[in-house]
């Protein structure tokens, strides 16, 4: 295994802000574990304002890919030898890709991309007691 340090931990950030790849991923081209770096990256409050700006940009590029992935429209028909088709996996897969990133948004930053409570403060609660063949409305 490979030894954490500033340099290492700053590349990441910097792999991690331009990419939608999670750290497992990244962490395989060095050779550290992820607890390794999360141990380092917890030592400091400057490395955890560090990962979490870089985790912040990771979540518009996630985002931004959304879109693109809705916008490609190719491969979305087939030509073959009866014609043109609909290419149902493609557009399954798209829909797929979208639905992941919505999901992973969702739960990495749900204030900006979760769904949307709405809390109606206005309702009226009334007990009502009854006693004998009398109702009392409190």
């Amino acid at each position: 295994m490979g030894k954490m340090n500033d340099e290492i931990f700053t590349q990441i950030c910097e792999i991690t802000s331009n990419t939608s790849k999670g750290i497992q991923v990244i962490m395989q081209d060095y050779d550290i574990s992820v607890g390794t770096f999360w141990n380092f990256k917890e030592s400091s409050p400057q490395r955890i304002e560090q990962y979490a700006r870089a985790k912040n940009m990771q979540l518009l590029i996630l985002a931004g890919e959304i879109l693109s992935i809705s916008d490609d429209k190719s491969g979305d028909v087939l030509d073959g030898d009866l014609g043109k088709t609909g290419n149902s996996a493609a557009v399954n897969r798209a829909k797929l890709q979208t639905d992941s990133r919505k999901w992973l948004l969702s739960k990495l930053a749900p204030k900006e991309y979760g769904d949307k409570i709405e809390v109606n403060a206005n309702t009226v609660t009334t007990q009502v007691f009854k006693i004998g063949d009398t109702e009392i409305a409190m």
